[in-house]
């Protein structure tokens, strides 16, 4: 852009020269002019070296012939200019061999600077051609992870809410993007008692829902073995650890028993509501931070 501004300038100033009358010393008209086209064809030049820069990266077919083309509509360019000013003062026939027709096509004659735009158009709908099936490439690859991912996710939540004597359960669970790591199960325990687990896990996106599956793993095994939410929640903590990958799941688990008697354990998640207040129990730490955490009931 910088440079296509700067030639845009010098082209400018020296179609300007025409406005003043140079008649008394047509000498330093020359050398305006000649300063002014040179520096405008050492521009167009740099044009072709960025071309030829572009070469050193990795380009695919389509990027490739897009740079051959320009280069070759490029060189052209500045060799007619370059010509053409040799004509002016010089007398060079190069610009006439480059303006002179390369061959007839139904009658019209193609010159070497038709030809390389031509080409150079070409090359630029095929590499618009190429980018935009790429991208319908990458879409469809992306709307199979976001499907494998929903999959992921499904495995975080229970099939059916499992259903409870003398209890009513209702489960809503709506992730803020299309795929996130929170999760809850209830678990039925040998003493008549049930076990839900909450969980929200730290970040969004399929990363999230991995260690949520982690997480979830952890809790079906330590729910046949831990007797109260406490123990459940230092298990999984000390799993949560082992992972270290940075993140951490706020949890709350909650053991209810048929006669009404609930005991509740927390690890940094928010407390839970009875009758429209928040019941007063501890935050304690979120899991996967601190080892050999012991959270209190």
């Amino acid at each position: 852009n910088v440079a296509i501004g700067v030639l845009w300038g010098f082209d400018s100033l020296d179609g300007a020269l025409q406005l003043f009358d140079w008649s008394r010393i047509p000498q330093q008209f020359l050398a305006w002019d000649a300063a002014f086209t040179l520096l405008a064809v050492a521009i167009e030049f740099w044009g072709v070296a960025l071309v030829l820069f572009a070469f050193r990266r990795r380009l695919n077919a389509a990027s490739r012939a897009l740079a051959i083309c320009a280069f070759a509509a490029n060189l052209v360019q500045a060799l007619g200019d370059l010509g053409g000013m040799g004509v002016r003062w010089t007398h060079w026939t190069l610009g006439s061999y480059r303006a002179a027709p390369l061959l007839t096509l139904g009658g019209s004659p193609l010159g070497a600077r038709t030809i390389t735009n031509t080409l150079m158009l070409i090359a630029i709908l095929y590499a618009a051609w190429r980018y935009s099936d790429e991208q319908n490439q990458r879409q469809t690859a992306l709307e199979q992870e976001y499907r494998s991912a929903r999959e992921v996710q499904q495995r975080l939540v229970p099939v059916s809410v499992p259903s409870i004597p003398g209890f009513e359960l209702h489960a809503a669970y709506l992730p803020a993007q299309l795929v996130g790591g929170d999760f809850y199960q209830i678990f039925q325990q040998n003493d008549g008692s049930s076990l839900i687990v909450v969980g929200d896990v730290s970040g969004k996106g399929i990363t999230a829902a991995m260690k949520g599956v982690l997480a979830l793993g952890a809790v079906r095994a330590l729910a046949e073995s831990c007797p109260s939410p406490a123990h459940l929640l230092n298990g999984l903590n000390r799993e949560m650890v082992k992972a270290a990958d940075g993140g951490f799941i706020t949890c709350l688990c909650a053991q209810i028993y048929p006669d009404g008697r609930a005991i509740l354990s927390s690890a940094g998640h928010p407390a839970p509501y009875l009758n429209g207040e928040e019941l007063p129990i501890g935050g304690g730490i979120p899991l996967g931070i601190l080892a050999n955490i012991e959270y209190s009931e």
